[in-house]
């Protein structure tokens, strides 16, 4: 079963900046970089090619991480990010016309399995996001089962 989870809007752009993301969608990046900017890498002076080390098109994300309290679905983060962005949805169609929006899952499981439900409701607020959805479930290993 999924214990804990987060939830992140990936923009990527090649022709809009920091700003004017954050301005459309009138949020706060949890990390971001125009163009151009030293990438964390680059910014830590490791040494990688290039293009790891300068942003070669705008980076914009928002995490939302939420406490899943009484959700059994093991999909808070995503049901509440979604939520959010739902008065959101041209924006985010006007945002794809120059670049990409993406929502990015991880799952934190206490078992092998990973299970989750994701609810009718959800999956149709999903699609009115136009997002594609990457999800991922991880082992907690301090909560792995003896022998698994």
């Amino acid at each position: 079963m999924i214990t804990s989870d987060t939830a992140r809007l990936v923009v990527r752009s090649e022709a809009r900046t920091v700003a004017q993301i954050s301005g459309l969608l009138a949020l706060t990046p949890s990390s971001f970089g125009d163009r151009g900017d030293l990438t964390p890498s680059g910014i830590a002076g490791r040494q990688f090619k290039p293009e790891y080390l300068i942003y070669q098109e705008t980076f914009w994300a928002y995490d939302c991480d939420v406490e899943p309290g009484d959700d059994r679905t093991g999909l808070a983060s995503l049901a509440s990010l979604v939520d959010l962005l739902q008065p959101r949805v041209e924006a985010l169609a006007a945002l794809r016309e120059t670049g990409e929006t993406t929502i990015w899952w991880g799952g934190f499981s206490d078992s092998t399995q990973g299970g989750f439900v994701m609810t009718a409701a959800l999956q149709h607020d999903l699609a009115l996001l136009g997002c594609d959805l990457f999800g991922t479930t991880y082992l907690n290993e301090d909560d792995a089962e003896p022998g698994a």
